[in-house]
């Protein structure tokens, strides 16, 4: 993540030169920062590498990961993002390369995995809630991923049909 906010100040450098100090500054207080932190974190850092489970509770490492993803958001706060919107963690346990790695040859989701993210993502959503006071001017919102995709795990026949009456309703026109 620090070098991610290397890229961004050398981004801000470059586009100051082109544009001038004051239309950088409105362009960057006026973006939508989308941060998304977390996922590969934990299934393909964590879950699949033993010594990291050895080192880290999962409470211990979800606080690492938010840690470190506060840590970006005041770095990028310091370089002029104002609103920011922090992707959750989908369903882990649905993931394909969990399923397969932890599965056991079957192929539905893993609960335990699940549970794991929908905690982590509760304890963002606190974070989130605590970092706004601290980042002067800034929003910060939670953008929830993991109840639609879980929803559309779980339930797909909604889906399929709605894709359905959008292609028929195209094909007709």
């Amino acid at each position: 993540m620090p070098q991610q906010i290397d890229y961004f100040r050398d981004y801000l450098s470059r586009l100051e030169l082109q544009i001038g100090k004051d239309r950088k500054d409105g362009i960057i207080n006026n973006a939508v920062f989308i941060v998304s932190a977390g996922t590969n974190d934990f299934a393909t850092n964590y879950l699949p590498l033993p010594i990291r489970r050895k080192m880290f509770s999962v409470a211990d490492y979800q606080g690492f990961v938010l840690q470190n993803l506060q840590e970006f958001l005041q770095g990028i706060h310091n370089l002029g993002a104002r609103n920011m919107g922090v992707v959750g963690l989908p369903p882990i346990g649905c993931l394909p390369i969990v399923i397969t790695l932890f599965g056991f040859g079957d192929r539905g989701c893993i609960e335990a995995f699940n549970s794991m993210a929908f905690t982590y993502n509760n304890k963002l959503q606190n974070l989130l809630q605590k970092t706004s006071t601290m980042l002067e001017g800034s929003q910060l919102i939670y953008v929830d991923v993991y109840t639609p995709l879980f929803d559309l795990i779980q339930s797909p026949n909604k889906y399929v049909v709605a894709v359905f009456l959008c292609s028929s309703a195209t094909r007709h026109e």
